[in-house]
């Protein structure tokens, strides 16, 4: 299977570039930011999970600041105003999803490691219904299964650019890249890299 990169890319103003992929209710969006750059208070009817890859960023959620770093999560209950400002380059992730999820306030360092090997761990979270999984992998080629749940796809993005076998088929996976899996696949990884793997 060929993996096909879905995401549509728009640089919003200078310094910040992001790439979304939205089905029905959900919506995966990632962001590149130069430092500096102001994301403006906003809000939507959404829920969201943010995840920073790299880099650092002061995020303001319910008139509380917060400094989010590399490998920080958070969750956001639908409409409450938020906004960041980079405190250096970052590249982070929003998956957002409306929901009659109940979610009280903002919560930070959410994703939890349920499961850890030689060489990878995975961190996961049931959100609006769908499962989140964070993959950390170190250099040594990994075999991970995918499987999506009942009438659910997986969208796939990368911390780094890896190299992906998937059958006799290799792929290049890059950040800012969002990949779309509908079948059950079992994949081999080259590299370390942050993997993310969300039903949508």
């Amino acid at each position: 299977m060929r993996f096909t990169n879905i995401a549509k890319t728009v640089e919003l103003k200078k310094g910040f570039v992001r790439a979304s992929a939205v089905f029905g209710k959900t919506m995966v969006l990632l962001f590149k930011i130069d430092k500096g750059v102001l994301l403006d208070n906003h809000n939507h009817p959404h829920i969201q999970l943010g995840y920073c890859f790299e880099g650092e960023f002061d995020f303001t959620a319910a008139d509380e600041t917060i400094p989010v770093h590399a490998g920080d999560s958070y969750q956001l209950p639908s409409n409450v105003y938020h906004s960041a400002v980079a405190t250096t380059d970052y590249y982070s992730m929003d998956y957002k999803i409306i929901s009659d999820e109940v979610i009280e306030k903002p919560a930070y360092n959410i994703l939890k490691e349920t499961e850890k090997a030689d060489n990878y761990s995975v961190s996961e979270l049931m959100f609006g219904g769908n499962l989140l999984r964070k993959y950390d992998l170190k250099s040594e080629r990994t075999e991970i299964k995918l499987q999506p749940s009942d009438n659910k796809k997986l969208c796939l993005f990368v911390s780094d650019d890896v190299s992906v076998q998937c059958g006799e088929e290799k792929s290049e996976l890059k950040p800012m890249e969002i990949y779309l899996l509908e079948n059950k696949q079992e994949i081999s990884i080259d590299c370390g890299c942050t993997l993310f793997v969300v039903e949508v």
